[in-house]
């Protein structure tokens, strides 16, 4: 029986491109998108791949838009299976230039918009005794990296909260996932990036982030086609035994490991005062 996925943020990236492959193998996607007027990309990349996608509107900040969304899919599907919380955005600038309204808007995508989608999912979810709960992460959500200090914030928030999920979830047949990708071939690093509106006049602030944009440009040169990242996902999807964590490419599992065992964390302070010295 094909499973009924539904995905957040799918206007373009690793959304679109999930929302297009699960569609391929087999999955009944619902594919969401915060803006309507937006889904031309999306219901183009279906129709280019003969994918049946039902797309819908769902404004992971709007505790309405989530819950007609929802309900939705279950007046239609009866269930859902799976549940990939893709929708987020980036947030650029040390700590001290983000204002607390661009931070809260951060959080609320990124974590608080994650949280009120799961949320509405999982009753229907505990009734049926089984389903999914994948959230995209990031290597930021494992290795906090200079000047994206809130970004990294919202996805160490999204690790921890899907860890200290899991095990409960597993005892309603519920299981929890996190994919990790590291650099991805999307909008998310041409477009959906936004900056801190308190970067001018710190001449430090000024050097160090210039430092790490070169740093992320010279990165994404080798950055994953969201087709691999979706891939993934697919695996995640169809696996008898989903694992916790699911890094994306060798770099990730690399950058990861690095991490875990120096517990210290020291190393990865002097590896980037290095770097932007």
């Amino acid at each position: 029986m094909s499973k009924v996925v539904l995905i957040t943020g799918c206007s373009s990236g690793i959304g679109l491109a999930t929302a297009v492959f699960l569609s391929k193998k087999g999955s009944r996607v619902y594919a969401s998108v915060r803006d309507f007027g937006k889904k031309d990309n999306l219901v183009a990349a279906a129709e280019k791949e003969n994918a049946s996608v039902e797309i819908l509107q769902l404004d992971v900040t709007d505790d309405e838009s989530v819950t007609n969304a929802v309900e939705q899919v279950i007046a239609k599907e009866g269930r859902i299976d799976v549940l990939i919380n893709n929708a987020g955005y980036g947030l650029m600038g040390p700590a001290e230039t983000v204002t607390i309204e661009q931070a809260k808007d951060e959080f609320e995508v990124n974590f608080f918009g994650l949280l009120r989608v799961t949320q509405a999912v999982l009753p229907c979810m505990r009734k049926q005794k089984s389903g999914h709960i994948i959230n995209v992460s990031s290597i930021a959500g494992i290795k906090a990296m200079p000047t994206s200090d809130l970004y990294n914030a919202s996805k160490f928030a999204v690790e921890g909260l899907t860890e200290a999920m899991a095990p409960t979830m597993a005892l309603a047949g519920i299981r929890m996932s996190l994919i990790e990708p590291g650099p991805v071939a999307t909008q998310f690093n041409k477009g959906s990036m936004k900056v801190g509106e308190r970067m001018k006049g710190v001449e430090l602030y000024k050097k160090v982030t210039e430092k790490m944009i070169a740093n992320r440009n010279k990165r994404f040169r080798d950055a994953q086609k969201p087709e691999e990242i979706a891939a993934l996902i697919n695996e995640a999807v169809t696996a008898e035994k989903p694992h916790l964590r699911y890094q994306t490419s060798d770099w990730v599992r690399n950058a990861a490991g690095e991490k875990l065992k120096e517990l210290t964390g020291d190393q990865l302070v002097k590896f980037y005062v290095d770097m932007l010295k």
